[in-house]
């Protein structure tokens, strides 16, 4: 099915610049070529719109891989914590312990010095 006809338009037809009317033949209106233009440019976009899923797919992929190395690490850095903190514990009870022993030392040094004094 094939339509034409004659169109309409204005131009500058010499270097003046004013612009008259002109009578240009219309392209033919083709149904099949029209659905065939229209097929190929939903392809066209189907096609681009398939290459950036897989590319979605692929950085997903990657997030994946980078949350479970972070998960990892986290666990990791977890019992690290753990340990340092027991540690730490252990270490604030040996400070403590050693306060204490400082503490009978420094008595019984105060109390000698004191026995001393007396006498003399």
């Amino acid at each position: 099915m094939a339509k034409s006809s004659e169109a309409v338009g204005w131009a500058a037809r010499d270097p003046s610049g004013i612009l008259s009317p002109f009578k240009f033949p219309r392209r033919q209106y083709d149904v099949c070529n029209y659905e065939f233009y229209e097929a190929s440019c939903l392809e066209d976009m189907l096609r681009r719109v398939e290459e950036e899923l897989a590319c979605c797919k692929v950085n997903n992929m990657e997030i994946d891989t980078r949350f479970n190395e972070i998960a990892e690490d986290k666990v990791q850095l977890e019992l690290n914590l753990e340990v340092l903190f027991n540690e730490a514990e252990e270490a604030k009870k040996v400070c403590q312990c050693m306060e204490a022993e400082r503490s009978v030392v420094k008595a019984s040094y105060e109390e000698a010095r004191s026995e001393l004094r007396r006498s003399q």
